[in-house]
């Protein structure tokens, strides 16, 4: 499980790739951002990063939680590996 906090909230991810918002000991928000288990959190201003067991990163807008983003990290890597070659 991964944490964040954004006074007066905080972040967590699940196993089930959801991002859950706490507030006041109880979950206020869940939703499912990644197909595997969702392992880093970020935040930066307006913006949460994810990063999962799926290889991807998400950006979602920390209030709303919609995305506005998804890399794709194992294309990334392939792409990476195969100039090297």
């Amino acid at each position: 499980m991964s944490l964040a906090i954004k006074e007066p909230n905080i972040f967590a991810g699940a196993s089930d790739g959801s991002l859950q918002v706490w507030s006041s000991n109880s979950c206020t928000t869940s939703k499912k951002v990644h197909s595997k288990s969702l392992n880093a959190i970020a935040i930066k201003g307006d913006v949460i990063l994810t990063g999962s067991s799926d290889e991807s990163i998400c950006i979602l807008e920390t209030s709303s939680l919609n995305e506005l983003a998804r890399i794709d990290c194992k294309s990334i890597l392939i792409n990476s590996v195969c100039r090297q070659i």
